[in-house]
């Protein structure tokens, strides 16, 4: 008997620098944080530093958060919202 083992699919949504850059609203917000892309709508709300979260709406906000000085914590709180990976640039 013969046993294959056939690889799956990556089903990881990848979106460029331009789509994430519509989605610059408080009722339509994403970011990008080391090259992944979170879907923050929902989160922003409940953000502990209050909304000045929004100045990474549409944008990569890698920056933004090491310049606070976010923790560990902070971060692992990211990982529910996320929905994909930068798409790396073509040269």
């Amino acid at each position: 008997m013969i046993s294959i083992t056939l690889k799956s699919e990556d089903t990881t949504k990848h979106f460029t620098i331009e789509q994430i850059k519509k989605h610059n609203k408080k009722d339509d917000f994403w970011a990008i944080f080391r090259n992944k892309v979170y879907d923050l709508t929902d989160f922003w709300k409940k953000h502990p530093g209050g909304d000045i979260i929004l100045e990474g709406a549409g944008k990569d906000m890698t920056y933004l958060f090491d310049d606070i000085g976010h923790s560990l914590d902070a971060e692992s709180l990211l990982k529910q919202y996320y929905i994909g990976e930068l798409e790396k640039s073509k040269l």
